[in-house]
Parts: C-alpha cells; sequence; structure tokens
C-alpha cells in the first residue's frame, strides 16, 4: 500500500507529464502553422486565436516551472532551450529567404519551381516575430533566475 504524500506526488508527475505533453504538441502545431504560413505565402495562417494562446501559455509554463524549482528546490528537466533554438533558426531561415528573395524578378532569375513564384515573393508569417520575441522575452530570464538558483544551491552552474 503506498502512502498518502507518494500516491499524491506520483500523480503530480503523471499531471506534469500530460501537461508537458499537450504543450509540446500545441508548440508544435504553432511552429508547424508558421512555417506553412510562410511556405503558403499565406494561404495557411496560423489563426490568431491560437497565437493568443501560445503567447499566454508560455509565460505561464515557464513562470510554473521556475516557481516550482524555487519552492520545491527540485529542477525539472523541461528541456525548453529546445524550442527557443527551434524558433530562433527558423525565424533566421526564413529572414534569410525573404532578405534574398524579396520579390519575383529575384525569383524568376534563379528558374525557381512555380510553386515558389509568387508575386508579392516572401513575407515573414504575420505572428513570428512576436512568437520569437515572446520566447526569448520569456527565456532569458528564466536562465537568469536557474543561474541563481542554482548559486544559492551552491550546484556548479554550466556556462
Amino acid at each position: 500500500m503506498t502512502s498518502k504524500s507518494s500516491k499524491w506526488h506520483l500523480n503530480g508527475v503523471v499531471r506534469r507529464s500530460v501537461y508537458l505533453g499537450l504543450f509540446w504538441c500545441f508548440t508544435l502545431s504553432v511552429w508547424l502553422l508558421s512555417v506553412l504560413e510562410f511556405l503558403t505565402h499565406a494561404n495557411v495562417v496560423l489563426p490568431y486565436p491560437l497565437y493568443l494562446l501560445y503567447s499566454g501559455w508560455v509565460p505561464i509554463f515557464t513562470l510554473e516551472k521556475e516557481t516550482s524549482r524555487w519552492k520545491t528546490g527540485e529542477e525539472y528537466k523541461r528541456p525548453g532551450e529546445l524550442w527557443v533554438v527551434v524558433w530562433c533558426a527558423t525565424y533566421a531561415i526564413i529572414g534569410i529567404i525573404v532578405g534574398i528573395f524579396p520579390d519575383l524578378t529575384t525569383i524568376n532569375q534563379l528558374q525557381l519551381p512555380v510553386t515558389l513564384a509568387h508575386p508579392n515573393g516572401f513575407h515573414l508569417p504575420e505572428n513570428l516575430t512576436k512568437i520569437v520575441a515572446i520566447v526569448l522575452g520569456v527565456f532569458i530570464p528564466s536562465e537568469f533566475s536557474k543561474k541563481l538558483w542554482q548559486r544559492k544551491r551552491g550546484a556548479p552552474t554550466k556556462s
């Protein structure tokens, strides 16, 4: 028979795992829609309500992680750095493409497939800049908080 506290901890782990899985699936969906918005020249777009939900969920998710770290002393493995890299790399790649192919003339000179040709050239997805700003705006203070927490614990910090 398990004690009440261990049962509660197990339920917390399961809840945290489900929450993390949902967050990752939602993040992947938002990312895919952002990339599709770019590739399809805005024929497929990230719906604004999904952008709003994501822009609210990222700070709440990170705040919960930081609060839990400081309150319980446990460091949960949530590799948010991966998504920071994915979002920043996506933004950089799309930005470079937009810079190289600003209009149809440039695309036609390179004789690219017709599916890439669009009279207006390539453009950044409407909410991509905002999403990257939110992700970085949450990640940087979170990393600072983690370093402070590690210093308080006396744990060596990775630079």
